[in-house]
């Protein structure tokens, strides 16, 4: 069983086909931004994704309209379930601080202006509200 998966971008006829990534390991749960095209930043539209690509559970920002990656995290911990803020100038994610074979618990982290603040609320990550 693999968990190799890829993240595309299409228009809502199935037209304009594009693949955002191209690895061997998993991309998933993309999170559009809801700032979208107007939001002033250096990789433009985007959006962010988890990905295993390093042996671990990572978050990551890609431009919609370009091969732009920009790597969010990177620790030894699973990073998971990605959400942008409401005006999209910020992010939050969920972020491992326990594991063992039974149980894993989980901080939620923000990241504002590039920089994660850990906001020492515990839970499992799920879906994250609109």
């Amino acid at each position: 069983l693999s968990d190799r998966m890829e993240i595309y971008i299409f228009s809502v006829d199935g037209s304009s086909l594009t693949i955002l990534t191209r690895n061997n390991s998993g991309d998933w749960l993309p999170r559009w931004n809801p700032a979208g095209a107007t939001i002033q930043s250096e990789i433009g539209e985007s959006i962010l994704i988890e990905s295993n690509r390093d042996g671990n559970s990572e978050i990551y920002l890609l431009a919609t309209n370009s091969t732009d990656q920009l790597r969010l995290t990177e620790n030894t911990v699973k990073d998971q379930s990605p959400a942008f803020t409401k005006n999209g100038m910020g992010a939050a994610f969920a972020t491992q601080i326990f594991s063992d074979e039974e149980l894993e618990k989980f901080q939620i982290a923000v990241v504002v202006k590039g920089a994660a603040y850990n906001t020492k609320q515990e839970g499992r990550p799920v879906a994250w509200p609109n």
